[in-house]
């Protein structure tokens, strides 16, 4: 199964990654490109891995390619819309074991920093998970959009990934039959406001 619904835009070429860019000068808001945008996760469910995605979220994205310290990626998730890759899968992480989305409507990502590492960037930021918040670093890549030309920042693609496990939020449901870890994949194709 494809983490994205959109795998040819990430075929597009890579912007050199978080690199000072020429002519910007300030931190420029970006606004979510929802249908090319996705929330993924994977779990070990008994032997196998499965596939789950939250398909109802909202980002927001300041990019300032000068200043790396300036820009900021925040996510919010509504979980009552979380999938678990089948359908007793998606009741149970819906339900008072799990997500208990009608306790805990979102899921809250905030950043708090951005870094060069490479040809990519590590993310710092807190989540929120059922009132709990803890750190969390995910690696940082921005890629153009297909048939963009090399200088064009108006339309990208932010693709972040990592993993949490899911009892530091207590969300430890179902032990015997799912794993702790959850690997994340964030994909936001994201046009300048």
């Amino acid at each position: 199964m494809r983490l994205f619904s959109k795998p040819t835009i990430l075929c597009a070429a890579l912007i050199a990654t978080l690199l000072p860019v020429l002519g910007q000068t300030k931190p420029v808001g970006y606004q979510l490109v929802t249908p090319n945008s996705s929330v993924a996760f994977s779990y070990i469910f008994e032997d196998g891995d499965v596939m789950g995605s939250f398909p109802n979220f909202d980002a927001q994205v300041t990019l300032d390619f000068e200043t790396l310290k300036n820009s900021s990626i925040d996510v919010t998730l509504e979980t009552d819309t979380v999938k678990g890759g089948f359908i007793f899968a998606t009741q149970a992480l819906r339900g008072p074991k799990m997500l208990d989305t009608k306790s805990f409507p979102t899921i809250k990502f905030v950043s708090t920093g951005l870094t060069q590492n490479g040809d990519s960037a590590q993310l710092t930021g807190n989540i929120t998970v059922k009132e709990i918040t803890r750190p969390i670093t995910l690696n940082a890549r921005i890629f153009r959009t297909a048939g963009s030309v090399a200088d064009d920042r108006d339309n990208l693609i932010v693709r972040l990934t990592g993993q949490i496990n899911r009892n530091d939020f207590g969300v430890d449901g179902f032990k015997p039959y799912v794993g702790d870890i959850l690997k994340l994949a964030i994909t936001v194709q994201i046009e300048k406001k």
